[in-house]
């Protein structure tokens, strides 16, 4: 591979070698302004890549490809990488992401996603604090952990009066034997909704803490090595709404693993999922992980909603690139349906009831199409007005 001193001297001599246009990176697509060219990633190839890299400021590190279309237009795509990189489907994202042979190359260049299609889920947490909702989210959770022989842990979460204006008794102050009668106390409680649940061996850890309830829950979560949590959560009631600041809802915002919300359930049969996307290139892989993991332990159909966010016509995928999305997840038994809503929320739970789904899987990335998912109208929307399971969480960061 050549090299070259600057940004301009590899588009000076690209242009001397016929890579005479100059493209744009869309969504789903490369354009050409002067012909007026949309050409799609199965149709373009990269024959060349080289990156620079600006110490003055991250934004102005770019790579340059050399791209030639299967009708013969050859042409460059300046692309910037880093802080400043753009979101674009995944697909493009997979033709753009050249594997160099030496790996200082390009090492920058956005990595394919990696998706685990193999491992089971071992671990479920059940935050339980005796409501209706947190039996129906414990229900859930046994029949599931009976399933596969999953370990299952439900974490009770005591929240102590502090001082203020020494009108409380602070934490410190409750001696140890009443914090133990207090465990043994819901620990039985515990133990008696379980039974009264299932009378079959199954492997649980139930565990009593003393705090504040959202940070007790995440910090089991991520130190435990959990896989899921299954929550329970009342929903729209009358007037009463989903609240931004719950606890369902801060548990899903600040939470790196997967939230499944529930509102009821009655060992019904799980048997269609909806998987919400708008094929992002950079997925939520750790929701989309779940998703597989879900669909496969129900032995349920996946029906895919790619919400079509652009406004070109190439925006819609063509079936060569939804088989091959397909392929690289790992899923099977899937519909793929197309949607163009004036309202996300609304389609997403009209299609829902359309195919009687059980559960819609959908993510709370910051990226595109859902950017404000679980601090916004969208999630709050379907965790109050769809009456079904709610998988979603936030991305690792």
């Amino acid at each position: 591979m050549r090299t070259y001193e600057s940004l301009m001297d590899a588009l000076t001599d690209l242009k001397d070698r016929g890579y005479s246009f100059d493209f744009k990176k869309e969504f789903s697509s490369l354009f050409c302004q002067e012909l007026n060219l949309w050409i799609e990633p199965e149709k373009f190839n990269v024959d060349e890549y080289y990156r620079f890299e600006e110490d003055s400021d991250a934004g102005d590190n770019s790579i340059v490809y050399a791209i030639s279309s299967i009708d013969g237009v050859r042409g460059v795509l300046i692309d910037a990488y880093g802080v400043y990189a753009e979101s674009v489907r995944f697909d493009m994202a997979r033709r753009l992401n050249i594997q160099p042979s030496h790996t200082d190359e390009l090492e920058s260049v956005p990595a394919r996603v990696s998706v685990d299609k193999s491992s089971a889920l071992k671990t479920i947490l059940v935050p339980f604090d005796f409501s209706t909702v947190a039996h129906h989210a414990l229900s859930l959770a046994i029949d599931i952990a009976l399933k596969k022989g999953i370990h299952l842990h439900v974490l009770h979460v005591v929240e102590l009066p502090v001082a203020q204006n020494n009108a409380f008794v602070s934490i410190q102050s409750f001696e140890d034997s009443y914090k133990e009668e207090m465990k043994r106390d819901r620990g039985n409680r515990i133990a008696l909704a379980i039974k009264n649940i299932t009378n079959k061996p199954i492997h649980v850890s139930v565990r009593i803490s003393f705090g504040t309830a959202v940070h007790e829950i995440i910090d089991y979560a991520e130190t435990g090595e959990v896989d899921l949590i299954i929550a329970g959560s009342h929903g729209a009631s009358g007037i009463r709404e989903f609240a931004i600041g719950s606890n369902a809802e801060k548990i899903v915002r600040k939470s790196t693993t997967p939230v499944l919300i529930i509102k009821e359930y009655h060992h019904q049969e799980i048997r269609s999922l909806v998987l919400a996307t708008d094929l992002d290139a950079n997925p939520p892989v750790h929701l989309l992980e779940m998703t597989k993991k879900l669909q496969s332990l129900f032995g349920a159909v996946l029906h895919i909603i790619h919400i079509e966010t652009n406004t070109h016509a190439a925006n819609k995928p063509t079936h060569q690139q939804l088989h091959e999305i397909q392929d690289w997840f790992g899923f099977e038994n899937v519909t793929w349906n197309f949607l163009k809503p004036s309202s996300i929320e609304e389609s997403i739970i009209e299609f829902a009831a359309l195919v009687n789904a059980d559960m819609i899987c959908i993510s709370a990335h910051k990226r595109r199409g859902f950017s404000m998912l679980l601090n916004g109208s969208i999630a709050k929307h379907l965790v109050n007005h769809s009456a079904r399971m709610i998988l979603t969480g936030a991305p690792h960061s």
